[in-house]
């Protein structure tokens, strides 16, 4: 029934487009009609990115899928040849099965791969190798970068950068 009222306020507003002597308006009609369609599918489109956004009930089930953490990073972001490049610090924000999130002064483009040594209370920092998904401006001057961890590559460059970041509060 609805869509009935729908179609008989269209044909109606299809009518009034047309003016005295039996011609269209130039285009106004089809105009309205782009207009309806490109407004559907923008809500479809928040609809779907809604949808998507929501957790869903077997992760609720299983428990969070992130963790908040704290601690000190040092980060260094790896060329094509996996040789790191200059080394700078951040702090650790959240962290989960699949990635990792810090904030750092420095801005990260999507799609890099970086190398963080986190620095815990043993004196060994553990290694985390992960590729950008999402940078954004977080205030303060401090970007908040997410990684999608990978497997930290076991190459002896990868491991002497690990072992220099050890070494850094020994000086």
């Amino acid at each position: 029934m609805a869509k009935t009222i729908w179609i008989g306020r269209k044909a109606a507003a299809e009518r009034e487009a047309v003016d005295a002597r039996g011609r269209r308006r130039h285009g106004h009609a089809a105009e309205e009609r782009q207009r309806e369609r490109e407004e559907a599918e923008r809500s479809l489109a928040r609809a779907v990115r809604q949808k998507q956004a929501e957790p869903s009930e077997a992760h609720e089930a299983d428990g969070p899928r992130s963790f908040p953490f704290s601690a000190e990073i040092d980060l260094t972001e790896l060329d094509t040849r996996y040789r790191p490049g200059l080394s700078w610090s951040g702090r650790a924000v959240e962290v989960g099965p699949s990635h990792v999130v810090f904030r750092s002064r420095r801005m990260c483009y999507e799609e890099r791969r970086i190398l963080i040594a986190v620095h815990l209370i043993d004196a060994m920092p553990v290694a985390l190798y992960g590729e950008v998904v999402a940078c954004e401006y977080d205030g303060e001057g401090m970007y908040r970068t997410e990684l999608a961890l990978l497997h930290v590559p076991e190459l002896d460059v990868v491991s002497d950068w690990i072992v220099s970041r050890s070494a850094r509060g020994a000086m």
